[in-house]
């Protein structure tokens, strides 16, 4: 294949597209139209993505946490009645410190909850950004072919009047 000079053709299109805008034959505010999408996709590109999977999987962790709090410790021991030491400093310790392990649990569940609706939310924004995303490129796709076609007409007529200009004595 040949050597092709993409500064010769980009410099060959910005020369047409100068032409056909003194011309007049885009539309007023075409441009500015698709440069204010193509800026509103490449926003989207550029934006950081939140993977809700790390956040469910620390929330896993959260949950099986919780159910630590407050557990039973055994009161074994080695050294002779040592259990019955551990067995009444647990029940006293428990007594006082159970309502606050009970108010930690809650307040952790509470939490985890609110945090897996974050992480439902955050799928959610991701389907109706998805969506968005794919109806901005179908309009571009739709455009695009529209513009191809209009290309392909303009050529066509140029072509037919070219072919009519020859056939008219004195007109060539």
């Amino acid at each position: 294949m040949d050597d092709i000079d993409v500064d010769a053709i980009m410099q060959d299109i910005e020369r047409r597209v100068a032409v056909r805008r003194a011309n007049g034959e885009y539309p007023i505010g075409l441009e500015e139209q698709l440069e204010a999408e193509f800026r509103h996709v490449m926003n989207g590109l550029r934006r950081r993505e939140v993977d809700p999977s790390h956040l469910r999987g620390h929330l896993d962790d959260a949950s099986l946490a919780l159910s630590a709090i407050g557990a039973h410790v055994p009161a074994s021991s080695r050294i002779p009645g040592g259990s019955l030491v551990h067995g009444a400093a647990a029940r006293v310790i428990a007594r006082h410190t159970g309502t606050l392990a009970e108010a930690t649990r809650t307040f952790g569940t509470d939490i985890v909850a609110a945090l897996r609706e974050v992480a439902a939310l955050v799928d959610a924004q991701r389907g109706a950004d998805e969506r968005q995303l794919n109806d901005v490129l179908a309009s571009l796709v739709d455009r695009l072919a529209v513009l191809e076609h209009l290309g392909a007409a303009v050529l066509d007529l140029e072509r037919r009047l070219a072919a009519i200009e020859g056939a008219v004595p004195g007109t060539a």
